[in-house]
């Protein structure tokens, strides 16, 4: 079992589900990896549900907002990336020709955002006083990783190098891993479109 306390800048540490049905999404899933729930309210009032694995926090899963529903926004697994200034980071995200799905906002003592790469690939970033993230990585039943699937490896990668200072190693089969992070791992493959 892979235990992780901290999270450095760049580093994925967080994944959780955006649902337009929670109930019935946590009710899949709890079933499906054998995870219990933990229930609470979110500040507007959504329900959030904590998702543990014999007793460790491995991800999250929430109620899509009204607001999210009408941007067109589907259910999703969501990455979050610790970052050291969540709206620095989205201001570099639309300097480098992205977008701001939902803008830095501020719950208890987390900043958070929901962001676009220019190809239109979605990310969050969050940012924390403790940079804290899931209990448990890296094994069955747990968060072990993101992948970026993109057609323009070359412009994907220089995205997340210039708003994420992320370096990579490149790999056989059009595949680059992420330097900043080793646990859990992310990585940007090429896809071809369609």
């Amino acid at each position: 079992m892979i235990r992780k306390t901290k999270y450095g800048h760049g580093e994925p540490a967080w994944a959780d589900y955006s649902a337009f049905d929670a109930a019935r999404a946590k009710t899949f899933y709890c079933e499906l990896f054998g995870w219990t729930a933990e229930d609470r309210n979110t500040i507007d009032g959504r329900p959030y549900t904590t998702l543990r694995k014999d007793g460790n926090v491995v991800c999250g899963l929430v109620l899509m907002s009204d607001s999210m529903k009408k941007k067109g926004i589907r259910p999703r697994w969501n990455t979050f990336v610790n970052v050291r200034d969540a709206a620095a980071v989205e201001h570099s995200t639309v300097q480098h020709g992205g977008r701001s799905i939902i803008t830095t906002k501020q719950i208890a003592t987390t900043w958070l955002n929901l962001l676009a790469d220019p190809r239109g690939a979605t990310f969050a970033t969050w940012q924390t006083p403790e940079p804290y993230g899931a209990d448990v990585i890296g094994e069955a039943r747990s968060y072990w990783g993101s992948v970026l699937m993109t057609s323009d490896l070359d412009s994907s990668a220089s995205f997340y190098g210039d708003v994420l200072a992320w370096s990579y190693e490149e790999h056989p089969g059009d595949l680059r891993s992420v330097r900043e992070a080793r646990q859990p791992s992310a990585y940007v493959r090429r896809v071809d479109e369609g």
